[in-house]
């Protein structure tokens, strides 16, 4: 009842049977923010950790001092493609973002490209780095923890690097160190995350 009331610009899908199965909203002191602050937005999706069981898309507004902001929220049906879709389009009724900051959720980034096409995608270096952490503990052979740990200092001077030419140069370095000892590690982010960053 709330969030129906004038306080919130909302939208919501229902299920033929009359019970809500998506739900979006903003509270209306917010929509003057995202106009303010329309440049930059985190986006990330909570798997069922609340009391309806639903995925939660979480959209959050970066001010021009860094501070962060609810920009809005959506219960939604399901994690598919057409169910961020339909959050982003009831979104984007409030702000047309430039640049989107994601966890290389690949529905959430193709729903993006769809409903933002002209909004540049980034993948948050916090995801990629857990995403590295825990992917290459399982697919590398690892002698020693100290062998494991100079690879992650070595892939932190890639996503790191301050110019293209130095990213570019620390990648190569990276992978002609790893690639013999390492390759499915190596494989494993040559395919699912420096495809097309290199």
């Amino acid at each position: 009842d709330m969030v129906c009331s004038d306080s919130y610009f909302h939208d919501f899908l229902l299920h033929p049977s009359g019970r809500v199965q998506s739900l979006f909203f903003v509270n209306n002191s917010v929509l003057q923010l995202n106009k303010m602050f329309s440049t930059v937005f985190l986006m990330d999706c909570t798997y069922k950790t609340n009391r309806f069981g639903l995925p939660l898309l979480n959209l959050i507004g970066v001010t021009s001092t860094y501070r962060s902001f609810n920009a809005g929220f959506a219960f939604l049906k399901g994690e598919e493609e057409s169910d961020y879709k339909w959050a982003l389009e009831a979104f984007k009724r409030t702000v047309s973002p430039q640049v989107i900051l994601t966890d290389n959720e690949v529905a959430l980034m193709n729903a993006l490209g769809v409903v933002f096409p002209n909004a540049s995608n980034f993948i948050c270096v916090w995801h990629i780095n857990k995403r590295v952490l825990t992917q290459s503990k399982i697919k590398g052979t690892w002698s020693t923890e100290e062998e494991f740990q100079d690879y992650l200092k070595d892939w932190e001077g890639v996503v790191y690097s301050k110019t293209e030419p130095e990213y570019d140069l620390n990648l190569e370095t990276f992978s002609n160190k790893w690639r013999v000892s390492q390759p499915i590690a190596v494989k494993y982010l040559e395919d699912q995350l420096m495809n097309g960053f290199h």
